[in-house]
């Protein structure tokens, strides 16, 4: 992929057009004519970045992704299941991801009949929380019940994610950190007890 400075400002006014246009359209409504207007570009620049309009949500929904495997990769140390302000830090951290890009996966999540965003973050993030668990625990998990609780966990999670992002109105941010502490609390207790 090209990374010079030119090539990463595109990809930027194309994402941030596809955004805007988000805000005030649905997401089969939207066309690479409209996106390349907004951006102020012509399609064959488009085009030399994305082959369609899907392939721009893909390398969006990536973007997220890769916000997810980030804080896994960079949070240090792994979180001792018994030490509850460790618990909290680690809730409290991964729940930082999604405050400074609120408005983004709000557009997204309000599609998400069309383009089952929620869905694809739920893989990503349920792929995540089993990989920290097993940094934890020093194995691979395998017994059934826990792996059924650990995706239990992580859609628990990822969907207190996007009640929140769809609710702020009636959700504070430390409200719903509480719920996800506490589901995460409960459902690793459970783990503990096979």
């Amino acid at each position: 992929m090209k990374q010079d400075k030119r090539y990463i400002k595109t990809e930027k006014l194309i994402h941030n057009a596809f955004f805007e246009l988000l805000k005030d359209e649905s997401y089969n409504s939207i066309t690479v004519e409209k996106i390349c207007e907004n951006a102020f570009i012509g399609k064959n620049t488009f085009y030399s970045h994305y082959k369609n309009k899907d392939d721009l949500l893909f390398s969006v929904i990536g973007e997220f992704s890769r916000d997810y495997g980030l804080f896994f990769e960079n949070f240090s140390p792994v979180p001792d299941i018994n030490d509850d302000n460790s618990v909290e830090t680690f809730i409290e951290c991964f729940f930082s991801i999604i405050k400074d890009r609120t408005e983004e996966y709000f557009l997204l999540m309000k599609n998400d009949s069309q383009i089952n965003f929620s869905e694809r973050l739920l893989v990503y993030g349920r792929n995540f929380f089993v990989e920290h668990l097993e940094k934890f625990y020093g194995s691979k998990i395998t017994d059934i019940k826990s792996v059924l609780l650990m995706d239990s966990l992580a859609a628990a999670i990822i969907r207190l994610q996007k009640g929140y992002i769809l609710h702020q109105d009636e959700l504070s941010f430390d409200e719903i950190v509480e719920l996800a502490k506490k589901s995460y609390k409960d459902v690793v207790k459970q783990i503990n007890s096979f």
